[in-house]
């Protein structure tokens, strides 16, 4: 992220300075420290935002606060991982291109998490999609009703 102050002097004294926040808080450049006088006007960017969604614990929005990008496995993570039913080799990174043309990027998160393939970065906006198998859904439902149905029976002949 970035932060830019404007001196508000007169019209031809008007001064605009970028500057960039992870330099100045994480090492500590002297140069951007720069003092701020009345009247100036400090503009904070709000940090960019990766998107993730489907068959995840927490779906949602995560805010790039320390990062210009993370990690598909960071992102993944920050959703508290996949759900049983997610398809993790049909996973899908959806970005814009700088002409606002909609891609999509197959992953394999099955293959990236197992390290056999190289994780990919996420940018501001980029939403990173993992799908869910039906099948899958309803194989889970089936065996927890058989289950309590199991279970209901042991309770039920139980002798006392």
């Amino acid at each position: 992220g970035s932060a830019s102050v404007s001196s508000q002097g007169k019209a031809e004294d008007s001064e605009i300075i970028e500057i960039p926040i992870k330099e100045l808080m994480q090492i500590g450049e002297p140069k951007w420290n720069i003092p701020i006088f009345p009247g100036d006007v400090v503009k904070v960017l709000p940090a960019g935002t990766v998107y993730v969604a489907g068959d995840v614990a927490k779906p949602g929005g995560f805010p790039l606060t320390d990062f210009d990008n993370i990690s598909v496995i960071q992102a993944l993570s920050m959703a508290g991982g996949p759900l049983r039913t997610a398809v993790r080799k049909n996973s899908v990174i959806i970005r814009r291109d700088a002409a606002g043309k909609r891609i999509e990027q197959k992953v394999d998160l099955t293959q990236v998490l197992k390290g056999k393939q190289a994780d990919v970065m996420l940018g501001p906006n980029d939403i990173l999609f993992l799908p869910g198998s039906a099948s899958r859904t309803m194989a889970l439902r089936t065996l927890e009703s058989s289950l309590q149905m199991a279970t209901g029976m042991m309770i039920y002949n139980r002798p006392f």
